[in-house]
């Protein structure tokens, strides 16, 4: 008994699957065939100029009802028929000379099957000879116009005809990643490290096995990056990372990846950039706009204790309480001292001294001793302040020194001037009592940090605290 239930209900299902199959048939247009793009703006191949053919494709489709065998024959327009559709619709196409191009196949065939919906026709075209025609009249729009000829089934007469365009570009082999990947981390994260990979692209096809060349420790890359973003990185250095010199782009493939390897542990305190370059490759060019990609890491380091810190040298100070009573001594050692109402300024009473003239022409100097050499990586300063909580904003900008000389043996033998300075950083200030930090190139280390103030307000400067960001290592 169960075995004829389950036969009944089988029986029942099929016919009401093929009953709402035909009703769903019933339901359908008649079966048509039709292509697409008949605007060419839309349809846009790109041929590039390799030495080989480009082939490119005309989709025929059809719809409707199915479960009939359909065929179609396509063909390229007549210049007279292209002049006519120009005509009917306002369009100004020229028809691409035909030792360009070669249209292989010209009829297509459609089984019954109901996933049997597309048809491609190639089309091979002379990428140097579209080049020559395009060259001689940028102005034309040309174009290899199709058109259905005839079917078996109804034409669509509104689908019956595209326009395939081509424009020509260079074999340009280029970084599939522009721009730049940016790592943060605090003075208290351990940088981790980490595996990437970067997509050196093509976008013609590919017959040849293509060596390319990477290069990433480029400090002209560095500078130029710097100065077109006004950023202060410094080059990641080569014992952080690993990376390819050179990746192969095999025949039949279109992409092969750089493969970039950071060991965390190695990463310094400071803000770094590693520069990923594609510098040469054996066939083809290399873009010159997508060649380039840029990872930064920037890892805050600590304030550095100023502890046994002092002044090495200073080119003016003021001595008097007397001269400015609001703010008494202008000593450069008030820039140490942990005090933002105390400062320096350079010295406005008579009675000055060779070494402290009584009026000083900037820039006004001072070198700061930290007792051991280190990398600063930011600098802080902190603008004079009035007794009623004013600011005065006299220093307005400068630049930032390091060097490991012997500063003090070369005061005393009056050959200050001949010491072996390294420019970290420069800064310009605002009008503000909060303290202003400014990044600095982790570059060169040094002992002896000189602050040399150039750009003043009246030829006055007013400095009242100097903290550092920085490591020994």
């Amino acid at each position: 008994m169960k075995k004829y239930f389950i036969l009944i209900v089988s029986l029942l299902s099929t016919v009401w699957y093929y009953s709402c199959k035909d009703n769903t048939d019933a339901n359908l247009p008649d079966s048509q065939v039709y292509i697409v793009n008949a605007d060419p703006t839309k349809n846009v191949f790109t041929l590039y100029t390799t030495g080989q053919t480009d082939t490119c494709f005309v989709s025929v489709y059809r719809s409707g009802k199915y479960g009939k065998e359909v065929n179609a024959t396509v063909r390229t327009m007549t210049e007279s028929e292209l002049s006519t559709y120009n005509t009917q619709n306002g369009t100004s196409y020229t028809l691409l000379p035909s030792n360009c191009y070669q249209v292989l196949e010209s009829t297509v065939s459609f089984t019954k099957s109901d996933d049997d919906v597309i048809r491609l026709i190639p089309v091979i075209y002379n990428p140097e000879l579209v080049l020559g025609f395009q060259n001689a009249s940028p102005d034309v729009t040309y174009v290899v116009p199709f058109i259905i000829e005839n079917s078996n089934v109804t034409i669509s007469p509104t689908r019956n005809v595209a326009f395939i365009k081509t424009q020509v570009g260079l074999p340009l082999i280029y970084l599939g990643m522009t721009g730049s990947t940016t790592f943060t981390y605090d003075v208290s994260d351990a940088v981790p490290s980490l595996s990437q990979t970067i997509p050196v692209n093509v976008d013609f096809s590919n017959l040849w096995d293509i060596n390319c060349t990477i290069s990433s420790n480029n400090q002209a890359y560095v500078d130029s990056y710097n100065t077109s973003n006004n950023t202060t990185f410094s080059l990641l250095p080569s014992t952080a990372y690993t990376i390819d010199n050179s990746v192969l782009l095999a025949a039949g493939k279109k992409t092969a990846n750089i493969n970039l390897a950071v060991d965390g542990s190695k990463v310094p305190y400071g803000k770094f950039i590693l520069p990923i370059q594609l510098t040469a490759s054996s066939k083809f060019s290399v873009s010159s706009t997508a060649n380039t990609y840029y990872y930064s890491f920037s890892r805050t380091a600590p304030v550095l204790a100023r502890t046994g810190w002092k002044i090495a040298y200073c080119s003016t100070w003021e001595p008097t309480a007397t001269a400015m009573p609001d703010l008494g001594t202008g000593l450069p050692e008030n820039i140490l001292d942990g005090n933002a109402t105390t400062c320096w300024f350079r010295r406005v009473s008579s009675g000055g001294t060779p070494e402290n003239p009584s009026s000083p022409v900037a820039p006004f100097v001072i070198i700061v001793d930290m007792g051991q050499s280190y990398y600063l990586t930011e600098i802080s300063l902190t603008q004079g302040q009035t007794s009623s909580g004013g600011v005065y904003s006299y220093l307005q900008g400068g630049e930032f020194l390091l060097t490991d000389d012997d500063i003090p043996s070369l005061i005393a033998s009056g050959t200050l001037g001949t010491a072996n300075w390294k420019q970290i950083g420069t800064f310009t200030t605002i009008s503000t009592k909060s303290p202003q930090a400014f990044s600095t190139f982790r570059n060169n280390k040094g002992r002896y940090l000189k602050i040399n103030m150039s750009n003043l307000k009246s030829n006055y400067a007013f400095l009242a605290e100097l903290t550092a960001r920085g490591a020994l290592q």
